[in-house]
C-alpha cells in the first residue's frame, strides 16, 4: 500500500518535467514560437501536421499550463492578425467578395479547434474572429458602394442571403446610430445604440424601404396617374417581398420591419390610400362588367356572380313571377279543442276530420287506434 503522501511515479515525473523543464527559462518562448508558427503556416494555406499539434496541446493541458503557455499568446496574434487582415482585404474588394472570405475564415477557423484546441478556446476565438472580421465592419459592409443597398436594389438576392447567414452567426454588438422618431416621423436626430449586425441590417432594410417609398409618394408626375402609382407601388411591395422571403429566411423581424416601413410612408400623404381606393374601385367594376377578366378553365362557362337574395325580387320581371307555379298555402285555422275522453275509447281525435268524405267516416264504426292524429 502506497503511503498516503506518497505520489505514482508517472505523476512525479510530470511534475519534474513541468518543473524542470516547462518552466525553464526558455521552454516555454521556444515551445509557443514554434506552435504559433505552425497555426500561421496554416492561416497562409500550407498544411501542417495536425497529430502533432494535438499532442503538444494536450501536453500542455495535463502539465497545467496551457493557459499561461499557449492560449494567451495564440488569442492575441489572432486577434491581430484578423485586424489587420479584414482591413486590408475589405479596402481592395466587393462587399460579396469579402464576405465569402470572411465566411471562409470563419469555417477555416471553427475546422482548427475540432483538430486540436480545447472547448474553451474555441469559444473564445469565436469572440475574437467574429469581431474582427464581421462586427467591426457592419456598418461599412453595408453601406459601401457595393454593399446591402447595392443588393437590394439589384435584387442580388444570393448574395444577401450569404450576409443573412455571416450575420446570424455573430453575437457581438457595436454601436450604430438610430433614427429618432417623433410621433412617427423623422426628427432628423439620431442616438447611438448598441446593436448586433443582424439589427444593423434589419434597420437599414427598414429605412431603405422608407426611403423608396417616399420618393414615391412626393413625386408630383407619379400623383397624377393614380393607376401608375399603384402599380409602381404594388411592384415596390413584391420587389421586398421577394428579398424578405428569399434572402432573409422569411424572418419575421424583417416582415414586421418592411411593415412598418410601408406603413411609415403610406401615411406620409393622404392621397396615397385615396389612389388605392379609387383603383380599387375601378379594379371591381372592370370585373364586374367584363367577365373576361378572369380567363375561364376549358370546359367551364363563366356564370356572373348572384345577386343578394334582398335585390332578386325588384330585378325579377313580372312576367317571369306570374309564370312560377304557386306552393298551397298550408291552413292556419286551429284545429278545436277535442272532446274529454270516454271510457270506451282511450284515442284523442279532433272533431273536424281530415277527408271531406264525412258520411263515410261517420257510417262505419270507429276503429280502435294506436296513434293519436295531429292537427293541421
Amino acid at each position: 500500500m502506497i503511503p498516503h503522501k506518497l505520489r505514482p511515479v508517472m505523476d512525479m515525473a510530470v511534475l519534474e518535467f513541468r518543473d524542470h523543464v516547462l518552466r525553464h527559462t526558455d521552454v516555454p518562448t521556444r515551445v509557443a514560437d514554434m506552435l504559433m508558427q505552425m497555426v500561421a503556416r496554416a492561416r497562409g494555406g500550407e498544411t501542417v501536421d495536425s497529430s502533432l499539434m494535438r499532442g503538444s496541446l494536450n501536453m500542455l493541458v495535463r502539465m497545467g499550463v496551457y493557459d499561461s503557455v499557449f492560449e494567451g499568446r495564440f488569442l492575441e496574434e489572432t486577434d491581430a492578425f484578423y485586424r489587420a487582415e479584414s482591413a486590408d482585404v475589405l479596402a481592395s474588394s466587393t462587399c460579396s467578395d469579402y464576405l465569402h472570405k470572411a465566411e471562409a475564415r470563419i469555417a477555416e477557423e471553427r475546422s482548427r479547434v475540432q483538430d486540436y484546441l480545447t472547448d474553451a478556446t474555441g469559444q473564445r476565438l469565436r469572440a475574437v474572429v467574429e469581431r474582427r472580421l464581421i462586427a467591426d465592419h457592419t456598418t461599412t459592409i453595408v453601406e459601401m458602394e457595393s454593399g446591402a443597398i447595392s443588393m437590394m436594389d439589384g435584387a442580388r438576392t444570393d448574395e444577401l442571403a450569404s450576409m443573412y447567414r455571416l450575420f446570424a452567426m455573430v453575437r457581438t454588438t457595436t454601436p450604430y446610430p438610430v433614427a429618432v422618431r417623433v410621433a412617427g416621423k423623422e426628427s432628423g436626430a439620431f442616438v447611438t445604440k448598441e446593436m448586433t449586425p443582424m439589427g444593423i441590417l434589419r434597420d437599414r432594410f427598414q429605412r431603405h424601404i422608407e426611403t423608396n417609398g417616399r420618393a414615391l409618394v412626393t413625386d408630383t408626375e407619379e400623383a397624377k396617374n393614380p393607376v401608375r402609382f399603384v402599380e409602381r407601388l404594388l411592384a415596390m411591395h413584391a420587389h421586398f417581398l421577394a428579398i424578405a422571403e428569399g434572402s432573409f429566411d422569411s424572418d419575421r423581424q424583417f416582415l414586421r420591419s418592411m411593415k412598418e416601413a410601408f406603413e411609415f410612408f403610406v401615411n406620409v400623404d393622404g392621397r396615397c390610400a385615396q389612389f388605392l381606393s379609387l383603383v380599387s374601385r375601378r379594379g371591381s367594376k372592370a370585373a364586374s362588367a367584363s367577365p373576361a377578366l378572369w380567363p375561364e378553365a376549358p370546359g367551364h362557362q363563366f356564370h356572373p356572380p348572384r345577386s343578394p337574395p334582398c335585390l332578386r325580387s325588384s330585378s325579377t320581371p313580372s312576367s317571369a313571377r306570374a309564370s312560377r307555379p304557386r306552393r298551397p298555402r298550408r291552413s292556419t285555422t286551429p284545429c278545436p279543442p277535442s272532446s274529454p275522453p270516454s271510457a270506451s275509447s282511450r284515442t284523442r281525435t279532433c272533431s273536424r276530420p281530415f277527408t271531406s268524405s264525412t258520411s263515410s267516416a261517420a257510417s262505419s264504426p270507429a276503429a280502435p287506434s294506436t296513434t293519436t292524429p295531429s292537427g293541421p
